[in-house]
């Protein structure tokens, strides 16, 4: 899926990958969105993985793709958008939209810093 994206060119969308844990916080400091790409497997349906928490944590409006609980509770939310596996072409839609609007990433980023401190 990621080689999909890359594929695509976005405009100012840096695929990281996997990154040492003492890279990250200046990674997430550096970036604009989140985006957490799981395995579509049943154990990471009911999962909140580590890097939903480091996005919360660092403001980052974000994508989690399979719809999963985390992500549920993200859109629910407001601090972002999840999508199923099979929805690929809407979830990069989405991250185009979002990079494009500064409005719609700092209505995210707004909620996410709210619902941080609840």
């Amino acid at each position: 899926k990621l080689d999909r994206l890359k594929s695509m060119n976005l405009p100012n969308v840096r695929i990281i990958g996997e990154s040492k844990q003492h890279d990250i916080a200046k990674l997430l400091r550096k970036s604009h969105i989140g985006f957490s790409l799981h395995m579509n497997d049943e154990s990471m349906l009911a999962a909140f993985p580590v890097k939903i928490f480091e996005f919360i944590g660092s403001g980052l409006p974000m994508l989690v793709i399979p719809k999963s609980e985390a992500g549920c509770e993200i859109e629910s939310q407001g601090m972002g958008w999840c999508f199923e596996v099979s929805q690929i072409e809407a979830a990069s839609q989405r991250l185009v939209e979002m990079i494009d609007s500064t409005e719609m990433r700092c209505s995210c980023r707004k909620n996410v810093v709210d619902r941080r401190s609840v």
